[in-house]
């Protein structure tokens, strides 16, 4: 799985036209998506730090219901903000999962500290689009580096572990992303195939009304 992701990356930003490398970037599209519904997916730092070539996580924010991080990669001395990921726990008090909350809670990297304690990782969508970032977006301007206003990827999901018979739903998670990391399109190629639930009307407007909130921090 993590090789055809690598193979996956490489392709995509290697700028090959022909019909035939086309042919070939779909198919490994197809079967990596197939893939990654069934194991481990790419953890947001892994691609970062492939994409940009380092990977840094600042916990901005802590509760014992939700945290803000900053998931970043170094342009020289700059911290840029890749992913804005904004998450509420789910099942935070589950005995089976104290050690590795502990060392969240701590500032550790979620699925990080998961994937290395030997827990099956998986992503349940339930939202895929884009939110509008207006010019008093003073988080996105701080963290980001960008022009504004601007378009940014937004991706809910639901963050689900799995070890043995144990399974447990640990947080619900909002990503806000910078646009030379992840656009909508590649977004929903790489998680398009991924299992998802439906939301509702309400919960997305109250989401949406949460990042909106955030971003004019």
């Amino acid at each position: 799985m993590t090789q055809l992701d690598y193979h996956l990356d490489k392709l995509e930003f290697s700028g090959m036209k022909t019909p035939r490398a086309i042919h070939h970037f779909a198919w490994l599209l197809v079967l990596s998506a197939l893939l990654s519904a069934c194991g481990q997916p790419i953890l947001n730092s892994e691609r970062i730090e492939r994409q940009f070539g380092n990977y840094g996580v600042e916990v901005l924010e802590s509760s014992g219901s939700q945290r803000m991080t900053n998931l970043y990669s170094l342009d020289g001395e700059r911290k840029i903000c890749r992913t804005l990921a904004l998450v509420t726990f789910e099942d935070p008090s589950n005995k089976a999962i104290a050690a590795e909350h502990q060392q969240i809670t701590a500032g550790g990297s979620i699925g990080a500290v998961f994937k290395k304690n030997g827990w099956t990782i998986r992503k349940i969508n339930l939202h895929m689009g884009s939110i509008a970032v207006t010019a008093k977006a003073d988080l996105v301007t701080r963290l980001m580096d960008l022009p504004l206003p601007t378009e940014l990827a937004l991706h809910v999901y639901r963050f689900q572990l799995q070890r043995g018979d144990e399974r447990i739903n640990y947080a619900i998670i909002t990503e806000i992303h910078h646009p030379d990391y992840l656009s909508v399109a590649r977004l929903e190629s790489l998680y398009g195939a991924f299992p998802s639930e439906s939301l509702s009307g309400p919960a997305l407007a109250a989401i949406e009304i949460q990042v909106r909130r955030t971003l004019l921090r």
